[in-house]
């Protein structure tokens, strides 16, 4: 996921390794954003990556920004 633009914090929550953390439990307590349609972004990324190594294809992926924009834009995740 790295080599296709996801974020290090992104990665962390779809290993369900909590994201990047300051040294505080503050943002632990008191963010209860779900990280829903950034997981989704990263996960489909890299369904797509895996696609095409399996199938021997070389081609421009949308990045990882884009879906993610493109996700919220369409309300395909529920974000609250």
């Amino acid at each position: 996921m790295s080599k296709y633009g996801v974020p290090r914090d992104v990665r962390e929550r779809v290993l369900n390794h909590g994201g990047l953390r300051k040294g505080d439990i503050t943002d632990g307590t008191y963010n209860q954003y779900d990280y829903d349609a950034e997981k989704r972004a990263a996960l489909e990324l890299w369904a797509d990556a895996l696609d095409c190594i399996v199938k021997g294809e070389s081609k421009k992926l949308e990045g990882f920004h884009l879906r993610l924009a493109n996700l919220k834009e369409n309300d395909s995740v529920e974000i609250g």
